[in-house]
């Protein structure tokens, strides 16, 4: 279970909601790895208190025992992309800074190069 922290509303007023999830919270979902990997394992809960209808009346909450399973899911497709690297000599430390969570016990440390230049 990770109760989302946060994002940003893509719909006015209708009966379909859109919400693009922040970026914590999409990191965190793609490190918990029994959460959220296909349809089977996609489900959601939610209180009374998450929206209300025109008239002010708040929703029926979904308790977590009875939550609602996704009716579509698309896998995430996209690679990882280095965002920055820091170097640390005196620390003896390579920090790698990715856009969003990678899996920290893939990563081949033969595959890393360091250059003298932007050209290699």
């Amino acid at each position: 279970t990770y109760t989302l922290t946060g994002g940003e509303l893509l719909d006015e007023d209708s009966v379909v909601v859109r919400l693009r999830l922040a970026v914590g919270d999409l990191n965190e979902i793609k490190r918990l790895i029994y959460l959220c990997t296909s349809i089977n394992t996609s489900f959601l809960s939610l209180t009374s208190n998450h929206i209300r209808d025109m008239a002010g009346n708040f929703i029926v909450p979904v308790p977590d025992e009875m939550a609602v399973q996704a009716t579509s899911y698309t896998p995430d497709m996209t690679s990882p992309k280095l965002d920055s690297f820091t170097l640390d000599l005196n620390s003896d430390l390579l920090i790698l800074t990715f856009d969003e969570t990678v899996n920290a016990s893939t990563l081949s440390v033969p595959e890393i190069s360091l250059h003298g230049n932007e050209n290699g």
